[in-house]
């Protein structure tokens, strides 16, 4: 750990080595029935020795080793940096031990729901209540609702009242202060929640944290309001009233005066645990300390009651949640969290143009820039598990404005520019993932009334093309790859927003060509393909298996070209290594596909395909092999290049041993015997078949078991 932040942790009541005490984590409350009596003192010490064995975590149960029941992390995970988990109690039912049974006792906490909401509708849609002006103004209700169709019929028929009766909502009264009504709100909750979950660390350490956070996520993802949120922030290391609080409401989301405290330290938790992964803390203990915070952040959002009705800040807590998510292996928890962000932001109107007008200039852009926040990560999620996506496509909301950071609490207007131009990018994606993945999805399900999926595809890489190449034409000269490295002059910023364009960029040029590739490498090879790349793309008399080939090529050249981006630049220059392990990953995988064909070896110098893959490797194994998702990536991406290298031995030895009876396979990756897939002892022994899968792009996208 690094020296200057040792005695920090140490006074947040961590020892030196950075390991956390008992006290600061506490473990589940239980009760003692006592069922009979102790006969001696060395059953005493068995049933001891049995509660630690049965509060082991499933990591050390399943390696049969030793376990400290430390939570939320024990000390072999760990040291291990491995994912640590526990059963919940409950799930076990209650724990017999000799004449001691250990239950835990039954989860009696109420949600926190606040008292004075109403449900003005029903989940049909009908008007159960007749609704307040600010409870119009929290939710949303489309035209094809009920609820909708007699707002209208009452808006049409009551008259309009008069302005010099009705208080403009940003009017100069006086509001509490958040310093004294979020207290006085939180004190009322204190049998909703435990206190140790609100606590915080020493503010050394938070601002260190929290500082990180704007200097390396916010600058790429600016979707809270800093300005709002270190005003919030703020009022948690002081008693007095916030004299430099604005005289009217705002409604900006986290840190304002209307949101929630429980929320906002759920999302102060988040930001924090998303700092640590870009702090100074030392590898082996980043994850474990960033746990704590997340651990923290959940226990707190699961008090509220996340099925209900929802607000800008509660959206904004999840989006939070889920962006450190993406860097677990916890796939699933990451899905569920973003899609109940995204329909928690439609359910307050974040999708809808409709009602602008009740929202200041800079709430607007607030509520603009969150619901692209969802659509990105929703869409990410999408990408990365192979799953569709719930946001429809048909959903048009303008992008946030640049602006000063007075409104968005930016750094400067070229965040919110950088911001526009990453939120384009995951617009292609989504096109990318509906064109050219959902078509084959479907067809699997209905072949025999759809054409040839594979025609439809391949029709639709050239518009997508032309798409991302003006994509990259119009990017502001700051912003473009070719001109920025030399106009960065050591604005490490505009760098790294430059690369993360470019690294994205080059990713979604692959998943575009990816399917061609893939076919090419499942193709009867009674084929004679053609080895050039001089092919016109719109001449009237060119083949499909010369556009495949052609498709196949650029495929292969935007993973070479990935590769050497994410080498020759440091990690902090980069996107998150969880988006570069998956850039790595996925440019591996292509590149160890590309040497099952030999018109594609031939079409490269010398070595270039194995010093990309091998390039690919040291990436994984050295500049981020802090994480186990890394470190996975790496042995897989092993295991599928010594598959291709063992079945092109054993298809040799069977061509010179026995004669060619169904025409010839795939041909090895350097052109000296055929490919088998469905042979040899390695694809046999390994029951998943794990290079094929990776064929099947309609069925894994990318690489779902680690993102």
């Amino acid at each position: 750990m690094d020296d200057s932040l040792k005695g920090v942790w140490t006074s947040a009541g961590c020892t030196d080595n950075g390991d956390m005490p008992a006290p600061f984590l506490p473990e589940p409350k239980t009760y003692i029935k006592l069922t009979g009596h102790i006969k001696s003192q060395s059953t005493a010490t068995h049933r001891k020795r049995k509660q630690r064995e049965t509060f082991a975590c499933q990591s050390c149960r399943q390696r049969k080793v030793r376990c400290d029941g430390t939570r939320p992390i024990c000390r072999t995970c760990g040291r291990r940096n491995i994912a640590c988990s526990y059963l919940e109690e409950s799930s076990e039912g209650p724990r017999q031990d000799g004449n001691l049974q250990w239950q835990t006792p039954p989860d009696t906490t109420p949600r926190h729901v606040p008292p004075d909401r109403r449900h003005i509708v029903n989940a049909m849609g009908v008007l159960t209540a007749q609704p307040q002006p600010a409870e119009r103004e929290g939710q949303f209700f489309g035209e094809s609702s009920i609820a909708a169709l007699l707002q209208g019929i009452q808006a049409s028929s009551v008259p309009a009242t008069p302005a010099t009766n009705a208080a403009p909502r940003d009017s100069h009264a006086h509001h509490p202060s958040w310093s004294e009504s979020s207290t006085q709100r939180l004190l009322g909750s204190i049998s909703r929640f435990e206190f140790e979950n609100c606590s915080l660390p020493p503010k050394p350490l938070a601002d260190h944290l929290l500082n990180c956070y704007w200097d390396e996520v916010h600058v790429l993802y600016p979707f809270i309001h800093k300005e709002t949120f270190l005003r919030g922030y703020s009022r948690l290391w002081s008693s007095e009233p916030d004299a430099h609080a604005p005289s009217t409401e705002s409604r900006m989301g986290l840190g304002d005066t209307t949101s929630s405290p429980i929320v906002f330290h759920s999302a102060l938790n988040a930001v924090l645990a998303l700092g640590c992964q870009f702090s100074a803390l030392a590898g082996e203990d980043r994850e474990a300390k960033s746990e704590v915070f997340l651990q923290r952040s959940n226990a707190l959002l699961r008090q509220m009651d996340l099925l209900d009705h929802g607000d800008l800040s509660l959206v904004q807590a999840l989006l939070l949640n889920t962006h450190y998510l993406q860097s677990t292996p916890f796939a699933d928890r990451c899905w569920n969290a973003i899609g109940l962000a995204c329909r928690m932001a439609e359910g307050i109107g974040l999708h809808s143009t409709d009602h602008d007008d009740r929202w200041s200039y800079a709430e607007l852009q607030i509520r603009r820039c969150v619901w692209h926040s969802c659509v990105m990560i929703e869409m990410s999620a999408s990408m990365a598990l192979g799953r569709p996506s719930m946001i429809s496509s048909h959903i048009s909301v303008p992008f946030p404005e640049a602006m000063d950071d007075t409104f968005t609490g930016a750094l400067d207007p070229r965040v919110d520019t950088f911001f526009t131009c990453n939120m384009k990018l995951f617009y292609i994606m989504g096109d990318i993932l509906n064109r050219i993945y959902e078509p084959r999805r479907v067809n699997r399900v209905e072949s025999s009334s759809h054409p040839d999926p594979s025609l439809e595809v391949t029709s639709a890489i050239a518009p997508l093309d032309l798409e991302l190449s003006s994509f990259a034409s119009s990017l502001p000269s700051y912003l473009q790859w070719e001109i920025s490295p030399r106009r960065a002059n050591g604005n490490r910023q505009l760098r790294r927003q430059t690369n993360v364009l470019h690294a994205r960029y080059l990713h979604l040029k692959i998943l575009l060509y990816r399917p061609i590739l893939s076919r090419l490498c499942r193709v009867d090879q009674n084929h004679n393909l053609p080895t050039s790349t001089n092919i016109d793309m719109t001449h009237p008399m060119q083949t499909e298996p010369e556009i495949n080939l052609d498709y196949s090529y650029r495929c292969v050249n935007a993973a070479l070209e990935l590769v050497q981006l994410l080498g020759e630049n440091d990690q902090a220059s980069l996107p998150a290594w969880w988006y570069t392990v998956l850039y790595t990953f996925t440019a591996g995988i292509v590149l160890t596909l590309a040497h099952l064909r030999p018109e594609i070896i031939r079409q490269f110098t010398d070595n270039t395909l194995t010093v990309g893959w091998e390039r690919c490797l040291t990436f994984l194994e050295h500049k981020v092999a802090h994480n186990t998702s890394s470190r996975k990536c790496a042995h897989d991406l092993r295991r599928a290049y010594h598959l291709v290298a063992a079945q092109r031995h054993q298809a040799l030895e069977r061509s010179v041993q026995q004669p060619d009876l169904h025409g010839p396979p795939h041909q090895d990756p350097g052109g000296d015997g055929p490919v088998d897939w469905a042979y040899g002892a390695e694809s046999q022994e390994w029951a998943d078949h794990f290079l094929a899968d990776l064929l099947w792009d309609d069925v894994i996208t990318t690489i779902p078991l680690y993102f």
